[in-house]
């Protein structure tokens, strides 16, 4: 909210009971109501006044008399308009004596005699004496009733109130609404109990104000973030904004301007001050002359809160004269030095001292002014810690009221940033009931859940980890929980465990080899989670040596996720009647145990990439299992039958078990939602229960080349699919003209009947044609289809009509071999399509039905050798990809729409788009283009850029300073941008990375445990995108995991160290533009917006260790071109390229270039 008006909210004092209305008005309408209450009561509405008007609020047929008399009672003030005639009325008596009833003790009835005389009024003479003669004839009116009107008439007589007889109604109209504002802000007070320490504050800024005096005076307020500056000014102005002529509250300006912008912020000003709501500005220029124009005669009372730019004063409160005599403007910044360019007084806003502090954290947590009786040790940590800043103070206290601290400290030590599936899992096993509490959590705004992860304030995080700590200062084997990897390697080391250990997590790969002691585990009784976990591919660093015989896990463990697990099974002795989870990936496990087991709670077992693991157990006693995961357990060739029975299984994980021949014939897995078969090159058929699958949502069968034989339509009755993978799987070359491949026929029907919940599909690697090469399946009635991908496969034409797919996102048609008029004429069918890829087809051109597709904004054309001439582009495109298409003629028109669509920020052409800048002047935009490509003029080269590019570095010096992001750990994770809901996810260019890393002398190790991984393997095994590799395995090389919101982007860069280096440090920069991102997927969604992006860099090299590395966002072209002078000055040779003419154009080592004067720096 960007604005605060008049409007109060209701008082928190508990002594004040509560008032539906600020003011009742009582009046004759005859008399009145067109003229003075009509002029009265548009008056205190626009203050923000609550009215009751009798002829308005009443709903018709409701008892009147009794509606109010209701009205009246819940009303702060009651207003009587006393005329001549409003005697006569009953109802005006009635309601004048039940608002001398309610209110006379509170000073709250306020008379105004309209065009009578108080004393008339209250000895009843004149036309209120001929009133109530005729009221005295009246049977409906008692003596008993009259009595009461006469008391009331005469007590208001007595009463100051105003007279309208020859004075001007506007003019008191004024009076009575600041009467009635003044009054109503002086009974609600925003001090409370749970703003200690406030009224002090706030007398002392009521002093620097100095109200009352004719000057202009503007007032800073300065402090961090979360002192209570807002807070503070809301006390302030709820107190003396009536007093003003108008006042106006703008809160949240520094997000404000990023959001909206300034013109925005001017108008909520100008509309809150003259209440006008039709204002026809433009641009900020106006909108000042506006405020100057119209406020420099008005007595106004300003809060702009959060400035953080000087140049929103100048937009909003320029200068003093803005303003009429008396004004006053506070302003509230975290920046001191900013307010003292524009205000006469600044009042800094302290920490609580230690009483006070104390008082707030004691109300938020337990509700009374001191802490409970066995919180009082923990209460005066947390107030240490928070050193008297309320926001901490604040979010603790409520945090910890109602809750065990037990589940505070779990959250705060391991489960911060953690899927929030299996911390659920985690929580459960140690006695919560986390659905429920979770909840409360994200109510309360304490955590947050951001792409299925648990987010948590930082400074809850550090408190809890600093109570834990506290627990035992010295020795780390007798705290209650263990995360930092020195306190854990300390006790596996030393063996110093207690039973006072109840979870373990150590964060793997470390820096260096470490040998830790499986003797260790044996006296931590009481351990109920135990997490020794990975990153994908690396290492682990870890040799354990000790007794095996004397390896005993605790009984209690509920959490087990270990990875490279040394042994051939668990422990004999091993009951742990809890577990719910077992995650051993990597592992050395030929079988977990040597007997069927029963374990009842047990949800999650994983052995991935066990290759030692050659069949599965029998899993009939793990009846409540969930998710069984097996992925890339390379020995596998067997899997037991019960695996088919486990009735609440959800997720069954098989894919690239190479060895796996066959399944078990009877796959009766009713709560199966994921499946996934995907690379079990062996697997030749699958059973006829697969039909059975119907509650199956994800089902991948892709490369398995093997597969023949599979139940005809099998996924017809799997109303539930919403993806499906089966590329990769033809089984034998076939021309086009004989039909599509047989295991498409018999596992797909033609028209797709029943799959209307399929929200992705591939098909590729497949021969789908009819006999006339037109793709055989009708798609249209696939509603919710988001992905297609046919790449690869067999087809010579797409009919028109084909496909009405309304809610496609993604689609696919690479390598299909197709020629010109392949594509259907008409694309409105697809008016979602925002990534069509058609690279590798033999057309010459496109028609220009790619236009149609208004939400398009990646369209790639590369490896298409014989196309010649580019269809009409979208307008919305921000990314065009056209690497390899020597034939392509690129004319002067095109460039020129081009260049005026300011979203195409992207033109990628031969091999790789590049900048080249200069010192002084904007950057020139250039196109790098194949030999063959026509030079093009001078005038026709404007285009939009990108750029891959990587080089060597020199590391002398370490990581230069223009890296403000940076890491000193081998596995080191750093936020690369905090904010990226404020920058349009199109319009930074990229980000640039310097690693250091260092090359050891060889060692022998045991070579399962070392191992170097090339870079084809990266690509195999993590789905990585390998770029700037050299085609030179041999050197070192890493990989970059991008996380966007916490979750990983699917495809790691895989990068290979530029130059030669040798034994000892080296160096390198990257740089990987913003396009790079566009097409890939976080979990089920493409890559095309975020709050935050986070990356990491490890390698998985014998010898090789990364030291340390930065990062930036480069988000502008300053960024781009401080960068490129950081890299002229890192890089071994230099990066100049010089010309002697004014502009021209070179052709170097076969790629284009435009050049001006000056030096060019060039990241090539």
């Amino acid at each position: 909210m960007a604005s605060t008006t008049t409007q109060r909210p209701s008082s928190s004092s508990s002594s004040t009971p509560s008032r539906r209305y600020d003011v009742f008005l009582s009046f004759y309408g005859e008399d009145t109501r067109k003229s003075f209450t009509d002029h009265l009561h548009a008056a205190l509405k626009q203050r923000g006044i609550l009215v009751f008007r009798d002829d308005e609020k009443l709903e018709r047929g409701k008892y009147v008399s009794k509606e109010l008399l209701k009205a009246i009672q819940d009303s702060k003030y009651g207003i009587a308009i006393i005329s001549p005639n409003y005697a006569s009325s009953r109802w005006c008596l009635i309601e004048l004596a039940k608002m001398v009833k309610c209110m006379r003790n509170t000073g709250r009835v306020l008379p105004i005699f309209y065009h009578v005389d108080p004393s008339d009024v209250g000895n009843q003479r004149g036309a209120f004496a001929e009133a109530f003669g005729r009221h005295e004839k009246d049977p409906k009116v008692d003596i008993q009733m009259m009595s009461k009107w006469r008391a009331a008439l005469r007590e208001v007589s007595k009463i100051s109130g105003w007279h309208v007889h020859d004075r001007h109604e506007s003019i008191v109209v004024e009076e009575i609404s600041r009467r009635v504002l003044s009054g109503l802000s002086r009974n609600f007070s925003i001090v409370s109990k749970d703003f200690v320490g406030i009224e002090s504050r706030v007398e002392e800024i009521m002093n620097l104000l100095s109200i009352g005096l004719d000057d202009v005076r503007f007032l800073g307020i300065y402090g961090m973030g979360g002192i209570g500056k807002t807070t503070l000014s809301k006390a302030i102005y709820e107190r003396v904004s009536h007093q003003f002529d108008a006042s106006c509250f703008i809160t949240d300006i520094r997000e404000e301007t990023r959001t909206h912008g300034l013109v925005y912020l001017q108008k909520q000003l100008i509309v809150e001050i003259l209440m006008e709501r039709e204002i026809n500005i433009w641009n900020e220029y106006g909108a000042s002359r506006v405020i100057v124009n119209r406020l420099r005669n008005k007595k106004v009372f300003i809060i702009l809160d959060d400035v953080d730019e000087v140049k929103q004063l100048e937009a909003l409160a320029g200068s003093h004269d803005w303003f009429g005599q008396g004004s006053r403007i506070i302003i509230t910044s975290r920046d001191q030095h900013l307010l003292n360019r524009f205000v006469d007084n600044t009042y800094e806003v302290m920490n609580l001292n230690y009483p006070e502090a104390l008082q707030l954290f004691s109300w938020k947590a337990f509700k009374k002014p001191h802490p409970e009786e066995n919180y009082v040790q923990l209460s005066m940590n947390v107030v240490s810690y928070a050193q008297g800043l309320p926001l901490a103070l604040e979010v603790f206290g409520s945090f910890l009221f109602g809750r065990t601290m037990d589940e505070w400290k779990n959250i705060a030590c391991f489960f911060h940033g953690a899927n929030m599936y299996s911390s659920i899992h985690k929580l459960e096993s140690f006695g919560y009931y986390p659905n429920i509490n979770i909840r409360v959590l994200v109510d309360k705004s304490l955590i947050t859940i951001s792409n299925e992860r648990l987010q948590m304030h930082n400074l809850l995080q550090k408190m809890g980890q600093q109570i834990v700590h506290c627990e035992s200062a010295e020795e780390p084997g007798e705290r209650s929980r263990l995360w930092h990897i020195e306190d854990v390697l300390h006790v596996l080391k030393n063996n110093t465990g207690t039973d006072t250990v109840k979870g373990i997590v150590l964060k793997l790969p470390l820096q260096k080899l470490e040998q830790l002691n499986f003797e260790a585990f044996s006296k931590m009784k009481k351990l109920k989670m135990l997490e020794i976990s990975g990153v994908g591919h690396l290492r682990t660093n870890l040799e354990w040596h000790g007794d095996p015989s004397n390896f005993m896990l605790s009984n209690e463990l509920c959490i087990i996720e270990w990875w490279e697990y040394p042994f051939e099974s668990l422990p004999a002795s091993f009951q742990p009647k809890n577990l719910v989870m077992l995650k051993m990936p990597y592992s050395c496990i030929k079988q977990l145990w040597d007997k069927r087991k029963i374990f009842d709670k047990l949800k999650h077992i994983c052995l991935s990439h066990s290759q030692n693991l050659i069949e599965t157990l029998d899993l009939s006693g793990f009846q409540n299992l969930e998710k069984l995961e097996l992925a890339y357990c390379t020995s596998l060739s067997k899997v037991h039958p019960s695996i088919g029975f486990l009735r609440r299984l959800k997720e069954l994980h098989l894919q690239g078990c190479k060895r796996l021949k066959r399944l078990p014939d009877e796959i009766c897995l009713e709560s199966l939602e994921v499946f996934n078969l995907s690379g079990c090159s062996r697997l030749n058929k699958l059973p006829l229960s697969f039909k059975r699958l119907s509650s199956l949502k994800n089902l991948n069968i892709s490369n398995c080349s093997r597969l023949e034989k599979i139940p005809k339509n099998m996924i017809s009755g799997m109303k539930c699919l919403e993806h499906l993978w089966v590329g990769g799987n033809a089984t034998r070359k076939l021309p086009i003209g004989s039909g599509p491949d047989p295991i498409i026929s018999l596992l797909l029907p033609d028209s797709f009947s029943g799959l209307s919940s399929l929200r992705e599909l591939d098909l590729s690697y497949h021969n789908l044609s009819n006999g006339n090469g037109v793709i055989a399946n009708n798609f249209s009635c696939l509603s919710s289809l988001c992905s297609l991908n046919l790449s690869w496969s067999k087809f010579t034409r797409i009919i028109d009509g084909a496909w009405q797919l309304s809610n496609l996102e993604w689609l696919d048609l690479s390598y299909c071999n197709l020629l010109d008029g392949a594509m259907p004429s008409d694309l409105s069918c697809l008016p979602l399509l925002r990534i069509l890829k058609l690279s590798g087809n033999k057309f010459t051109r496109i028609q220009d039905c790619v236009a149609q597709l208004s939400r398009l904004y990646s369209l790639e054309l590369d490896d298409c050798s014989w196309l010649q001439v580019l269809p009409k582009l979208p307008l919305g495109l921000i990314s065009l990809s056209v690497r390899n298409c020597p034939s392509l003629e690129l004319f002067y028109k095109q460039m020129e729409m081009w260049s005026s669509n300011e979203k195409l920020r992207s033109i990628d052409g031969s091999f790789v788009a590049a900048y080249i800048d200069y010192d002084g002047t904007p950057s020139c935009k250039i196109l790098r283009l194949h030999p063959r490509s026509p030079l093009w003029s001078k005038e026709s080269f404007q285009t939009f850029y990108d750029l891959e590019a990587c080089g060597p570095a020199l590391v002398g010096s370490g990581i230069p300073k223009w890296f403000k992001d940076k890491s000193s750990n081998w596995f080191g994770r750093i936020q690369l941008h905090t904010d990226f809901s404020s920058v349009k996810w199109w319009t930074w260019k990229g980000y640039a990375l310097f690693i250091v890393y260092e090359i050891h002398e060889p060692r022998s190790t045991h070579p399962r445990k070392r191992r170097k991984l090339k870079v084809d393997e990266w690509k195999e095994n993590s789905n990585s995108t390998t770029i700037f590799d050299g085609s030179n395995s041999n050197l070192p090389n890493f990989v970059c995991q991008f996380q966007v919101n916490e979750v990983d982007v699917t495809e790691p860069l895989a990068l290979c160290a530029p130059g030669f280096p040798s034994i000892g440090s080296s160096g390198f920069w990257v740089y990987i533009p913003a396009n790079w991102f566009l097409g890939r997927r976080v979990g089920n969604s493409f890559v095309c917006g975020w709050n935050n992006l986070k990356a990491s860099i490890t390698t998985a090299c014998l010898n090789v260790e990364v030291k340390e590395f930065g990062a930036r966002v480069v988000r502008d072209q300053s960024d781009y071109s401080e960068f490129c002078q950081v890299v002229n000055t890192i890089s071994p040779h230099g990066l100049d390229f010089k010309s002697t003419r004014k502009s021209s154009f070179d052709l170097v080592n076969g790629y284009l270039f435009l050049h001006v004067d000056g030096p060019i720096k060039s990241m090539l």
